[in-house]
């Protein structure tokens, strides 16, 4: 995932209101918790929670009228996890697939 660090919102075409690194930061947290976390539902739960921080800050922050859907919200949870750049991320997908 180091190789795609010149990856920016512009290339995932997030809009630029929905650009706002300080909640980005909560969410990159948020996701890193997985490494800490031992067991398959935990390391869900930080998945869930990163994607339940995103969702809320969009509709918190933005204009729109309608709720942000998957093409608001998806581009900013990739690049959330490319920022986040968590070590093991396959390994830890693995894991809670196969034992959860």
């Amino acid at each position: 995932m180091q190789s795609l660090q010149w990856i920016q919102p512009s290339n995932l075409e997030i809009k630029a209101e929905d650009i706002n690194e300080e909640m980005w930061k909560i969410a990159i947290k948020e996701l890193n918790k997985m490494e800490l976390v031992k067991t398959p539902q935990e390391k869900l739960n930080c998945l869930i929670e990163t994607y339940r921080i995103i969702s809320e800050m969009l509709s918190i922050f933005s204009d729109r009228v309608e709720a942000a859907g998957a093409d608001d919200s998806l581009p900013i949870f990739i690049y959330i996890i490319l920022r986040a750049c968590p070590r093991r991320i396959h390994s830890n997908l693995n894991y809670i697939q196969n034992f959860r």
